[in-house]
């Protein structure tokens, strides 16, 4: 290997070549579940929660529908979950 060639191929390695990448931004989708149709029977289930007394005010529910199927049926079975929080007490001074 010639002198030359050797200077050459050290300047080679010693070059360093730098860039700026951009990644394209995706925007993500999230998955969106189309809703149940209304024709199907339902069964609804309620699911209260334990300890609830007078002090207790219902804010909402939240509601899961999951579609069943029993041979030659489909059905939706409704889940209730009544959500609730604590009445405010006057304060006594």
């Amino acid at each position: 290997m010639l002198p030359e060639e050797k200077d050459a191929i050290e300047s080679a390695e010693k070059e360093i070549v730098s860039y700026e990448r951009k990644k394209p931004e995706k925007k993500k989708k999230k998955p969106v579940r189309l809703p149940l149709p209304e024709e199907l029977r339902r069964e609804e289930e309620i699911i209260e929660p334990e300890g609830i007394d007078e002090n207790w005010i219902r804010i909402g529910e939240e509601i899961t529908e999951i579609l069943e199927h029993k041979p030659g049926e489909l059905y939706v079975r409704r889940i209730v979950r009544p959500r609730y929080a604590l009445k405010k007490r006057a304060s006594t001074a």
